[in-house]
């Protein structure tokens, strides 16, 4: 039964984790692109 409610538990985190970047709309696709590209940007020098 644990293992049940663990895979359970697993699947619930896996399925919001992965919904969250779809619900995201343009301006967030935009704001995470540029954050990225600045990081990447930073650790070039």
């Amino acid at each position: 039964m644990r293992g049940v409610i663990g895979a359970v538990v697993v699947a619930l985190v896996l399925s919001v984790a992965l919904a969250a970047p779809v619900a995201a709309g343009p301006f967030e696709d935009g704001v995470a692109a540029y954050d990225s590209v600045a990081v990447l940007q930073t650790l070039a020098g």
